[in-house]
């Protein structure tokens, strides 16, 4: 991350060019609060099995600042949360995309701990919208893109089950290590300087994202 992020900040630097960060939720470690906002500075254990993404991500937010800072590279760093839609790999191991590809084929879920973890997912159409305003604005701090309408995972595999019309059976595992209890962003930096808030809500998302692998399913 930290060398593909240097390679490409030099690149803009060199030809003048707008650059964007897709920096992630992760940058915030394990999170106390109710909302992540941009305010909190992180809490990762580097010794953690996360902590290579989430330290990797932090190095791009600095480096692409101290470009800012030194070169007036112009920068923009977006703060991406739970996205998901259709093209989603039916394998690519998020919460989603493993929940429909499972159910749809008669397979257990698996859910890491009870289930009570909560997260929120922002449709791509929404984030997409988010980035086009982020790159027309002249913000370069940080700012969170994702949506702030929370779900418990167990919740998320009982409502993808009822779509699919499929019985939920579930594999509780044990909990992963240092996963946050609480994912959901602070939007409100979002709707200030963007003036940009998610429109399609999770029960119109799922339902375009279950057609569409339903279809992939079918051919």
């Amino acid at each position: 991350l930290f060398l593909g992020s240097y390679n490409l900040l030099k690149l803009a630097k060199k030809n003048n060019a707008k650059i964007l960060l897709a920096s992630s939720s992760e940058i915030y470690g394990e999170y106390s609060h109710d909302l992540q906002n941009e305010s909190f500075y992180g809490n990762v254990n580097s010794f953690s099995r996360r902590a290579c993404y989430s330290e990797g991500k932090r190095g791009s937010e600095t480096l692409f600042y101290n470009f800012y800072e030194k070169y007036g590279v112009d920068i923009r760093i977006a703060r991406i949360f739970n996205t998901y839609g259709p093209k989603l790999n039916y394998d690519d191991g998020r919460v989603i995309s493993s929940f429909i590809s499972n159910l749809a084929s008669g397979k257990p879920v698996n859910i890491y701990g009870d289930g009570s973890q909560v997260r929120s997912f922002c449709y791509i159409s929404d984030l997409l919208e988010g980035l086009i305003l982020l790159m027309n604005s002249n913000f370069y701090d940080p700012i969170n893109l994702g949506n702030n309408k929370e779900i418990s995972i167990y919740n998320l595999a009982n409502i993808i089950s009822e779509k699919l019309q499929m019985k939920l059976k579930i594999n509780f595992l044990k909990p992963k290590k240092f996963e946050p209890y609480k994912r959901v962003p602070s939007i409100n930096l979002a709707k200030e300087i963007l003036s940009w808030s998610p429109k399609i809500n999770l029960d119109e998302g799922l339902d375009k994202t279950i057609n569409y692998f339903l279809d992939i399913q079918r051919k």
